[in-house]
């Protein structure tokens, strides 16, 4: 079946390739229809629980089991009931190194390659043909594909673009033995049984799209034809090209998830190791939740393997300690000593102002974070927990919630991080006022036994407590994050000490 095209200079030429396409429109509809792949989307590797799938099939058996002993519940098992939890943890790493040795040995087998042939493939079954074949028959329906086109002349100007975008999906495709076996993965990932007609069918429809892309609709005759449509020999249509790591996406998921469950089980375990400090630093009061920061929201982001909130204990350990417990003991008492006291070095006031002022700061800077997660005008914990719920495993998500989750914990360790250096400095002040008090001599504050009168006795009582407290908070903020030593000149160190 002859079709005449007019060239830019109205010159007639004549090719079946119209109707060779309409034979290839026929077969994808055919194939589209058996397959049966999910609700369309714009790339078929977008689905990264898919993708992850393919990448681990070509694994052997045995090192696809082996990433099972790297989930949470395995190396939280592990680590716990070992004699030795620092060669575990080593042994642990070997292994892992190991396993990801093993993904990243696929960029050298050009497993990359036959993922991207998949991509096009699925991109030739989405392609519109329907606008195609219009150009020649404008009565063209789609999805009958037992209607033949009548073929009509076309101008070069309305063919020109339909056969470069073809061009630029078709040019790179090859339907190789190793494609059709990441296609037979694929139909596995989607049905849990595959009847024999079912991939007979398919293995035939391939088979034909393989003929016509050797022959009659091969790389070099669409390029001949473009080249003959536009009377220009030397034009070079743009192909596509494969600009896509999905190895490195893959090996880069799987070493966030391992990353994920490792800084989750040390959590675990260095929560449950405090329990008892925790316990004696809050005495009778119960734990005081952030809004958003928890343990319910973080679950879906687990799902995802993500870390989730790593910080969730000692934050409200700190923001149960203020509120419940320092604040309503030792703050006033340490106002009224600062307020009353006469004092032998002016600096020292200071420094203990400063000290007091920085660690009530602590309860601002609590709010802030809360108020950050709630965000009635921007991006909140709430729509980021609703976008991993819906659709966290797209790529364009999941970047958004590994970011936002990231975030919030690098502001929830700032928060400990300033928490803890303002309470080892008032710590050392309380030190200081404590020393005074026992001592004949009072080196800073002079007055220091009979400021409040009758009340001295029960002031300085909370601040004592308060200094074990303090010493009880700064060892379990230690336990997640690194304290700095506060800095303090030379001069002042030696009049304060």
């Amino acid at each position: 079946m002859k079709l005449g095209y007019t060239d830019i200079h109205g010159k007639k030429i004549f090719s079946s390739y119209a109707s060779k396409l309409y034979a290839l429109y026929k077969l994808v509809c055919t194939l589209r229809n058996t397959l049966q792949l999910p609700a369309r989307r714009q790339e078929l590797l977008q689905e990264n629980d898919l993708l992850e799938y393919l990448v681990l099939q070509q694994l052997e058996p045995q090192v696809r089991r082996q990433l099972n002993s790297f989930s949470y519940d395995f190396l939280l098992e592990r680590i716990t009931h070992a004699a030795d939890q620092k060669a575990a943890w080593n042994a642990v790493q070997r292994e892992w190194t190991e396993f990801s040795r093993r993904v990243s040995e696929l960029q050298h087998r050009k497993f990359g390659n036959d993922l991207y042939q998949l991509e096009l493939l699925y991109w030739l079954l989405e392609f519109d043909f329907t606008s195609f074949l219009k150009v020649f028959d404008s009565n063209f329906v789609k999805d009958q594909p037992k209607q033949i086109p009548r073929f009509a002349d076309a101008a070069a100007d309305l063919v020109d673009q339909y056969l470069l975008d073809f061009y630029f999906l078709v040019a790179r495709l090859r339907i190789t033995s190793r494609v059709r076996l990441v296609l037979n993965s694929l139909i596995n990932y989607y049905n849990d049984d595959v009847s024999e007609e079912k991939t007979a069918s398919i293995r035939e429809s391939l088979d034909y799209i393989e003929l016509l892309f050797e022959n009659e609709l091969s790389e070099s005759t669409l390029r001949s034809l473009i080249q003959l449509v536009r009377q220009d020999p030397e034009f070079d249509p743009e192909a596509s090209c494969n600009t896509h790591d999905y190895i490195d996406e893959v090996h880069s998921k799987l070493s966030k998830r391992f990353e994920s469950n490792r800084d989750r089980v040390k959590r675990e375990l260095t929560d449950s190791s405090l329990k008892a400090r925790i316990e004696e630093l809050l005495t009778e009061h119960s734990l005081i939740g952030l809004y958003g920061y928890t343990r319910d929201n973080e679950e879906v982001f687990n799902q995802l393997g993500l870390s989730g909130f790593l910080y969730i204990l000692p934050l409200e350990v700190l923001k149960t300690y203020y509120q419940l417990v320092f604040s309503k003991g030792a703050l006033g008492s340490l106002r009224r000593v600062h307020e009353d006291g006469y004092y032998e070095s002016s600096e020292f006031q200071q420094a203990l102002g400063e000290a007091l002022r920085r660690f009530t700061d602590v309860s601002r800077q609590l709010e802030q974070f809360e108020a950050q997660l709630l965000n009635k005008n921007g991006v909140s914990v709430d729509s980021i927990v609703e976008m991993a719920r819906l659709n966290g495993n797209s790529t364009k998500n999941f970047e958004v919630i590994e970011n936002y989750v990231n975030q919030i914990n690098r502001q929830a360790v700032k928060i400990l991080e300033y928490a803890g250096n303002s309470a080892e400095d008032l710590h050392r002040r309380i030190g200081a006022v404590i020393g005074d008090h026992r001592a004949s001599s009072p080196r800073f504050i002079t007055n220091i036994r009979v400021i409040g009168g009758d009340r001295n006795r029960d002031i300085l009582q909370r601040i004592g407590d308060s200094y074990q407290g303090l010493e009880n908070l700064l060892k379990i903020i230690r336990s997640y994050t690194v304290i700095g030593e506060v800095q303090v000149p030379e001069q002042k160190k030696e009049k304060s000490a």
